[in-house]
């Protein structure tokens, strides 16, 4: 049912989309998926942050990967809903698997980032808290 999973995951705080990584390895295992790791940041493209950051993601992807294939990709300075539906749609995504976080009062105003996602991507999007 699902051959590419994408799982957005923060850099900084990894321990969020722990819940999600796990689901995605989850139902990867019985489907035969791979999973696609993305992790957006605001800051515009800056060759050392860059650097940095494809080296984090790297490490948090081989820390993951098991037997699983898994692949990752970095976008610097773009809106995180509007790159992971993006890349979901580019890349041919069948499922987007993402952790959720208690509201705060701006996501009441003005939808979470999980929210947007469900809402206007293309493909399945499970959200996990």
């Amino acid at each position: 049912m699902f051959s590419k999973i994408l799982v957005p995951v923060d850099l900084d705080a990894p321990e969020v989309a722990a819940k999600a990584m796990a689901t995605a390895r989850r139902i990867a295992a019985t489907e035969g998926a791979g999973i696609l790791v993305i992790s957006v940041t605001p800051d515009p493209k800056d060759p050392e942050k860059e650097a940095a950051l494809e080296a984090r993601l790297k490490a948090y992807i081989d820390g993951e990967r098991g037997e699983l294939e898994m692949d990752g990709i970095l976008n610097l300075g773009g809106s995180v809903a509007r790159e992971v539906r993006a890349v979901a749609e580019e890349m041919g995504v069948d499922l987007v698997v993402m952790a959720s976080h208690w509201p705060r009062l701006d996501d009441h105003l003005f939808g979470s980032r999980s929210a947007s996602v469900a809402l206007h991507s293309h493909c399945s999007v499970l959200v996990v808290r």
